[in-house]
């Protein structure tokens, strides 16, 4: 699937005033996330047999909107979700075509590790692609790896909130 068609679905319901959740190499992300304050939810993850599954058992009722070839499309509650089964970069590309924002870019169990790209998104050269897409001020990079000196991770904002998951 290509940018092209990836934005093209992303338009359907979003608009430049959506608080978003960006999580790539996602995997199948934990039922809670839907939880945090965000009005949109978009998780990638190239490999199709993880697959958003939305017969889980939680206390959310979920809605199936219209979808394209591996993408998903749901609403639980007030909250838009988009589970991508694509590249992780090609939706980073379509998010920036569309000229939205990301409000919180989530790094947990990423592509260095399983799923996804293989490749690690909690690296400069991926966060920096990522935070050029968060709004002037402020944002949530939320992380499982080590967050300190490193001079990996040069590419974190210092106005940021951080937080280890």
């Amino acid at each position: 699937m290509n940018v092209i068609d990836i934005a093209s679905s992303l338009k359907k319901y979003l608009n430049q005033s959506h608080e978003i959740l960006f999580y790539p190499s996602s995997g199948v992300p934990k039922e809670n996330i839907f939880s945090l304050d965000y009005d949109v939810f978009i998780f990638s993850d190239k490999d199709p047999k993880l697959s958003y599954d939305l017969n889980m058992k939680d206390n959310h009722s979920y809605k199936l909107l219209p979808n394209m070839d591996k993408i998903n499309i749901f609403k639980i509650s007030d909250k838009i979700g988009y589970f991508c089964s694509v590249d992780n970069n090609n939706v980073l590309k379509a998010i920036e075509k569309c000229s939205l924002k990301i409000s919180c870019l989530v790094g947990v169990n990423d592509g260095c590790c399983e799923g996804g790209n293989g490749e690690c998104i909690n690296r400069n050269n991926w966060l920096c692609l990522a935070f050029n897409l968060f709004p002037d001020k402020g944002g949530m990079y939320i992380t499982d790896h080590y967050i300190g000196d490193s001079p990996e991770y040069d590419a974190v904002p210092q106005d940021f909130s951080m937080e280890e998951f």
